[in-house]
């Protein structure tokens, strides 16, 4: 099977990134057994980007808004787990 890893993408987001002096990490990810990539993480302002690069060619980008509000009050593992309505 070829190797359809865009690294030519990822190497233009990096020095892009750079270029304009935001600070980004990169991590190796595994979404499942068969589909694994590596992962640009870019915390901008209140947000986080993060750019995901499948071995099989696929790029995805995910944008997550952080509102601001820093819960610290009674925060336990049951009560993170009842608000993702995993309990």
């Amino acid at each position: 099977m070829t190797n359809l890893f865009k690294e030519n993408e990822l190497t233009e987001l990096r020095q892009g990134l750079d270029r304009r002096g935001i600070s980004y990490q990169i991590e190796r990810m595994r979404q499942s057994p068969s589909r694994t990539g590596t992962m640009v993480r870019i915390p901008y302002g209140l947000d986080i980007w993060e750019a995901w690069f499948f071995d099989d060619g696929h790029i995805e980008l995910a944008e997550f808004r952080l509102t601001g509000d820093v819960e610290t009050d009674g925060v336990t593992a049951a009560s993170i787990l009842s608000k993702l309505h995993i309990l």
